[in-house]
């Protein structure tokens, strides 16, 4: 195995168990220890949300920083395009939508450019805006400042042009959704470019795998109550589903 395919194997398991021990990884992977301490110390500079401790590693429910495109890309690959398609239902010919930046609208993006539908698609999102550019649809990227790490547009020149549009629907991201029900990001820039999404659009669709819950950021963007539905793969227990409903949640699970 390449180290890096070992590095991508660990950190999904970092995300899943939220722990792992370096005796452990060693003997399984049948590498030394120091093999797998340097491993760990890489991740930690990868990926913020992992933390080294004594004999291992955790993962942080804090995250303080954007994660970097290329390091997200691969990560719950299934789970996002379970998403996306169940996201891509909801969409009709000649609809106006809105694709946020991330990995998950980035599934939804291609199943759009594999289709033969007509739509008008605003993006902040170059990787997106790349991937219809041979399609059916009218595509609108909204300008603004790069962020380089995630490769979307943000500022007041994005939000300005968002402004001027109405969409039938906006499919957004998260970076971090808490035990409160609310969605943050570590970005400012967001924090109010996001919220001018929802209020130009007549209906909004969370899209979230279960890595981006009980988690922390800087920001309160909104909450899942500010949206239409939250289409998630993660598995609620009968009395957060039970909250939730109490709340008017309505949450979309994928079997």
């Amino acid at each position: 195995m390449l180290p890096e395919e070992r590095l991508t194997q660990i950190y999904n398991t970092i995300v899943k168990t939220k722990a792992v021990k370096i005796d452990e990884l060693a003997q399984f992977y049948d590498v030394t220890t120091m093999t797998i301490r340097r491993d760990l110390d890489k991740l930690t500079e990868l990926y913020s949300n992992v933390k080294r401790c004594h004999g291992g590693a955790v993962l942080s429910t804090e995250v303080d920083s954007e994660e970097e495109f290329e390091n997200k890309q691969n990560l719950n690959v299934t789970e996002k395009s379970s998403i996306a398609k169940a996201a891509f239902d909801l969409i009709s010919e000649n609809d106006t939508i809105y694709l946020d930046a991330g990995t998950t609208t980035l599934e939804l993006a291609k199943l759009i450019a594999g289709s033969q539908l007509h739509l008008n698609v605003m993006t902040n999102d170059l990787e997106i805006a790349k991937t219809l550019r041979n399609c059916n649809c009218e595509v609108l990227l909204t300008g603004g400042v790069l962020q380089k790490a995630t490769g979307c547009l943000v500022g007041s020149f994005a939000e300005e042009f968002i402004s001027k549009v109405k969409f039938k629907i906006a499919f957004m991201g998260a970076t971090a959704i808490n035990e409160k029900y609310e969605v943050l990001t570590p970005s400012i820039e967001k924090r109010t470019m996001k919220p001018l999404v929802l209020r130009h659009s007549s209906k909004s669709y969370l899209l979230a795998d279960d890595n981006k819950f009980d988690k922390n950021s800087t920001y309160v963007i909104y909450t899942l109550t500010d949206f239409t539905g939250v289409i998630t793969t993660k598995k609620f227990t009968e009395q957060e589903l039970k909250q939730m409903e109490n709340l008017g949640i309505n949450i979309i699970g994928l079997s």
